[in-house]
């Protein structure tokens, strides 16, 4: 990593780290659940069934790693869809918080299967428990090219290549990144899944853009066509647009906002080609934001935060002319 990307990562982190605290201490505390001896006999029932699915999708799993063309991945959400079965959210949140074994795929690809069971939204009494359970989620793995270890072995690989042998070298740095992306689905798509089933507002959209910018530090988030990214970028739009939002969480979005229109990824080896005399490795960086649509959507959030912040003053305004009408009448 530069020493320029460096800073914008550390600054936008920092950023990143302290936007949920002021919405996290604001909320209420969660209602306990109940413990009653059905309830108790139920959340055992149901906790006996999601450990029955968790071992069943570890055997996938299992099959996949031992034989990947004859023991596909399921490429979709759909475990609890083809297993029709009543769970409570906080039944699922319990198995989402234990771990499901060392490796960090067979991780994401049980409890992304697991999120078939939850609901379209969970609760916003469920937020501080989904937003932890985003926050642990395997972290994307670096794209092929990115970590120093990488750089050496490839620096390597050109030492006694040949001129003519630039395109079959890509072609294998290529196709290692492919099998890679294909294999590290799972770990995005867990996230994707959690994303999607956060309520709606702001804790929810700073959770969104900081997936987002870990996506951008690892360049695993496929560049400015990264539907997370932009699915996360229309949502605060649609919060900051919906006459709800609140003028001083705006004005911590924006200054997120207008910091990650420059991050990128740290550099990474692309594809090796023919300088001078010698083979060299071309290098690339990603970003996974449209810089328009952030632009785009500063500017609503300035303007969010402007018109909220003369309401307020409109309203305190009123309340005062209200209290010295009522003192003069008496």
């Amino acid at each position: 990593m530069t020493r320029r990307h460096g800073v914008r990562h550390r600054a936008v982190v920092g950023l990143l780290v302290l936007l949920p605290l002021a919405g996290t201490r604001a909320r209420a505390a969660q209602a306990p659940r109940a413990t009653t001896p059905d309830a108790k006999a139920l959340a055992k029932a149901e906790a006996t069934v999601i450990d029955a699915a968790v071992g069943e999708l570890k055997k996938e799993y299992a099959a996949h790693l031992k034989n990947p063309e004859a023991a596909r991945l399921r490429p979709q959400c759909n475990y609890f869809v083809e297993h029709p079965v009543q769970l409570s959210p906080e039944s699922l949140l319990d198995a989402l918080e234990r771990p499901a074994g060392d490796d960090p795929h067979c991780n994401a690809y049980v409890k992304w299967q697991l999120l078939s069971g939850a609901p379209e939204k969970f609760d916003a009494k469920n937020l501080p428990r989904v937003l932890a359970v985003y926050e642990k989620a395997p972290a994307p793995p670096p794209r092929f090219g990115l970590s120093q270890d990488d750089r050496n072995k490839l620096d390597v690989l050109l030492l006694k290549a040949r001129k003519e042998d630039d395109a079959a070298i890509s072609t294998r740095v290529e196709e290692r990144v492919r099998r890679e992306t294909e294999e590290n689905k799972p770990i995005l798509a867990y996230r994707d899944a959690l994303y999607a089933r956060l309520p709606e507002g702001y804790d929810s959209i700073v959770a969104g853009f900081r997936d987002a910018h870990e996506r951008t530090i690892a360049a695993a988030g496929g560049g400015a066509s990264d539907e997370h990214a932009g699915r996360v970028v229309k949502d605060a739009l649609a919060w900051a647009q919906s006459g709800s939002a609140d003028p001083d969480q705006c004005a911590k979005l924006t200054e997120l906002v207008a910091k990650l229109r420059f991050v990128r990824s740290p550099p990474y080896y692309s594809r090796a080609a023919w300088r001078y005399d010698h083979l060299a490795w071309s290098t690339k960086t990603d970003a996974v934001y449209s810089a328009k649509k952030l632009s785009d959507l500063e500017n609503v959030l300035r303007e969010t935060h402007k018109l909220g912040k003369a309401q307020q003053a409109a309203q305190r305004n009123g309340s005062r002319n209200g209290r010295q009408t009522a003192g003069q009448r008496k």
